[in-house]
């Protein structure tokens, strides 16, 4: 395992959003001896700022005193959560102020607190990620890259050039999808792929009896559960509204935030799906429990070609039936899902799901996912950064 070491994660999300691969590796890091510095978002999509006056706001702000890192946190033994204050990666202007004001300020504090030379290990791809990097003089850099920013929609104008340097001075490139191993490789020797994993212990727990957590939603329940954000490239929410209206006897539960985005008008018409918002990580699996059928509705478009959801595996080891549209990455696991190529299969997944399984299937799932753990990810990882650091 490794150990002894300051590493610095530059996150695409924030610590206390949806817990995914970023917290939870950090997190084994922290657990494991290491100093952990988790560095919140840096920035990608482009930020509502409300007009110049607040940007002059943020710059006077940095200028004056040292509060463009706006909180230092710490929540667990060797992890500390930085919230920086940057502006959105989206033009020569934004990118000239955060390398020389806000990055500096930065870079500084991170230098302070890191008590060594770190091992920075960056999600991001960005301009801002680049310059932040540059001026932390890692031991290691490690790009983690779980998500298509090339082909986001809302990515910056520059992101295909700063994500070519990344590649460049990056020592190791992980990636979840084989999509990104494949594409990645063309441009660094050092790729592995390390696909999600998951907590099996806490996701394979049985629904508490006596406990009905959703007692006012009838069964049979159909579920989703995960992140639904602005611009919304990745739910297709006319299959949704398809098997809703085929399926009125059906309860479709969807579990989690909507970030920047109301629900679609032609969901919000639909008494038979049920938006329960955010649930706690340590709630959601009695959730689950109390669910018949997992669904993952994803659109198949450009950006989903390389999607692997971090929550396959967790699907599975509640041993629920699991219904998916045809993503790419899924391919390889058909035994374990249901995989729908239309709108017509997917309901009849649904259908199978509810009235075909088997307690055989249920257990080939579980004991697929239990051999699936982060505990083996994690030992993966930590084999490939000691061979690199004894090189």
């Amino acid at each position: 395992m490794l150990k002894n070491q300051t590493i610095i994660c530059l996150s695409t999300i924030d610590w206390h959003y949806a817990k995914q691969r970023h917290q939870i590796l950090m997190e084994k890091f922290a657990q494991n001896g290491n100093q952990v510095i988790f560095v919140e978002h840096l920035g990608f999509s482009p930020q509502r700022l409300t007009d110049l006056a607040n940007i002059y706001r943020r710059v006077l702000r940095a200028l004056v005193s040292s509060k463009s890192i706006r909180s230092q946190v710490k929540l667990i033994p060797n992890l500390q959560i930085i919230t920086p204050l940057v502006l959105p990666p989206q033009n020569k202007l934004f990118n000239f102020i955060n390398k020389h004001l806000f990055l500096k300020l930065l870079a500084k504090k991170l230098r302070e607190l890191a008590d060594k030379q770190p091992i920075v290990w960056t999600y991001l791809a960005t301009t801002t990620a680049v310059n932040l990097i540059d001026k932390l003089n890692p031991k290691i850099l490690i790009y983690d890259c779980v998500y298509d920013a090339l082909r986001h929609p809302e990515a910056p104008k520059d992101i295909a050039a700063s994500e070519q340097k990344i590649l460049a001075k990056a020592d190791i490139v992980l990636t979840d999808a084989l999509y990104f191993y494949n594409h990645k490789k063309n441009y660094n020797q050092h790729v592995h792929q390390i696909p999600p994993g998951v907590d099996f212990k806490h996701f394979n727990q049985p629904a508490e009896s006596g406990k009905p957590l959703m007692a006012d939603i009838k069964s049979p329940r159909i579920c989703f559960f995960g992140c639904m954000g602005r611009g919304n490239i990745r739910i297709d929410f006319d299959l949704l509204e398809f098997i809703a209206k085929e399926k009125p006897q059906w309860s479709f539960v969807n579990i989690g935030p909507l970030v920047n985005m109301e629900v679609p008008k032609n969901l919000a018409c639909l008494d038979n799906i049920k938006w329960l918002g955010f649930i706690s990580y340590t709630e959601l699996p009695q959730y689950l429990g109390q669910c018949d059928v997992l669904i993952l509705p994803y659109q198949l478009n450009d950006f989903t070609e390389s999607v692997l959801p971090a929550k396959v595996f967790e699907c599975l080891a509640t041993g629920k039936p699991v219904v998916s549209t045809a993503l790419p990455e899924l391919k390889p696991y058909k035994q374990y899902f249901f995989i729908a190529e239309d709108k017509q299969e997917f309901l009849a997944g649904i259908e199978a799901g509810l009235n075909n399984d088997s307690e055989e299937k249920k257990q080939q799932r579980m004991v697929f996912a239990r051999s699936n753990t982060w505990e083996a990810r994690f030992e993966s990882i930590c084999r490939i950064l000691n061979h690199k650091l004894i090189q």
